[in-house]
């Protein structure tokens, strides 16, 4: 038997009834815990939301930048509110890290100036258009704008996996997710770069399911199959160790 804590879920609302056939569904996969997604919200709506979610120290929330409300009205009312780490998905945002990159400063600047931590999107596959320039190359120029706060990079980068981790390791600020990644190139090449990272970074690495994009039993399987290759002990830190103490920490 497992338990594991899941760093990435969404809900189309956050009405309690959503929340409770939620909670069902994530024990019924052993799931003990979940950062939730609140992607669509009025501002008006953060508190309630937020105590909603914490009503019984199952969800933790995480709000969303909405791409049509000035950055610094946001952070102001995040600041308000008490949130302590908000998502920044730049497909959601349709903004380009390359060419809108002064708001991701701005976003990154404000974040740690007012102690907001960050999860951060990294995939870089847009519908529009291929890109032609080093995604990662730009996000590292934002990491190392915020000496104070953690950056979840959510995903790990994708299929640059350990790209991303050759070039974040030693920053200790910099938490690796797994979410998606770990289901969908389950049976690819890509887990034996997921197998290295578990035996060398499990201190931090997390992972989740990105539900409902990928389900539950897809991540059931991973962590199955993960279970038989390392440690009790890493096994622990990367299932729900790690982020458990992440928001204990925030």
């Amino acid at each position: 038997m497992y338990k594991y804590f899941d760093s990435c879920l969404y809900v189309n609302d956050y009405e309690n009834n959503t929340l409770i056939k939620l909670k069902r569904k994530c024990k019924s996969y052993n799931c003990k815990g979940g950062i939730l997604n609140i992607k669509n919200y009025k501002t008006k709506e953060i508190k309630d939301i937020k105590k909603r979610c914490l009503n019984d120290n199952f969800f933790f929330p995480t709000f969303h930048f909405k791409k049509k409300i000035k950055i610094e009205t946001q952070i102001k009312n995040f600041k308000k509110n008490n949130i302590r780490i908000v998502k920044v998905h730049p497909r959601f945002l349709n903004l380009d890290i390359k060419k809108d990159y002064k708001k991701f400063e701005k976003i990154f600047r404000m974040c740690e100036k007012n102690k907001i931590n960050i999860m951060f999107c990294s995939f870089s596959s847009f519908e529009n258009k291929i890109l032609d320039y080093s995604y990662l190359d730009y996000l590292c120029k934002l990491i190392n704008l915020a000496k104070h706060i953690k950056i979840i990079i959510m995903h790990g980068g994708g299929v640059n996996l350990i790209q991303f981790y050759e070039r974040l390791r030693f920053n200790k600020n910099v938490i690796l997710d797994l979410s998606y990644t770990c289901q969908h190139f389950l049976n690819t090449s890509l887990f034996q770069d997921i197998k290295f990272l578990i035996n060398k970074f499990d201190k931090k690495l997390v992972i989740g399911t990105d539900y409902p994009s990928k389900d539950f039993i897809s991540t059931k399987k991973f962590i199955k199959k993960i279970k038989k290759l390392t440690t009790r002990e890493k096994f622990n830190n990367i299932t729900f160790r790690n982020i458990e103490n992440f928001i204990n920490e925030i």
